[in-house]
């Protein structure tokens, strides 16, 4: 019961996800997420942004889950070189995504009641960087 209370608690904080029948996985951002201390940290994404609304939590869970079944599905049909398979799970990723295109919605108004800063899901431009040039050659 501790350690099943231990990884309830570090879902909760963000730092791992659970999948189902598959086990508990720490977050690919958990390292950005805890600070130095190991502590989370609000302004890092710490603190699980729909932490008081469990209809909120429970509809997202729902979609990752299915989302990352349909994705697993495209995965193992492009391994097999099964382009209908792979067509069939395509469509039907993009079937779910329009099934609950208003949760982007939703999600923003919580977070704008929370006074959460939304999430950036664009990468961040790299500095362009000083070409050498080449001397003449003499």
């Amino acid at each position: 019961m501790t350690a099943q209370r231990a990884l309830r608690e570090l879902q909760h904080l963000g730092l791992t996800y659970a999948v189902v029948g598959k086990g508990t996985f720490v977050h690919p951002l958990a390292r950005e997420r805890a600070g130095s201390d190991g502590k989370p940290v609000p302004e890092r994404g710490g603190t699980p942004a729909m932490a008081n609304d469990p209809d909120l939590n429970r509809r997202v869970a729902e979609f990752l889950l299915r989302q990352n079944e349909i994705a697993g599905r495209i995965v193992d049909a492009m391994l097999a070189k099964d382009l209908h398979a792979m067509n069939a799970a395509t469509q039907e990723l993009a079937d779910l995504k329009a099934a609950h295109q208003g949760l982007d919605d939703d999600i923003a108004k919580y977070e704008a009641n929370a006074g959460i800063e939304p999430a950036t899901t664009e990468p961040q431009a790299e500095p362009a960087k000083p070409r050498r040039t080449r001397k003449p050659r003499v």
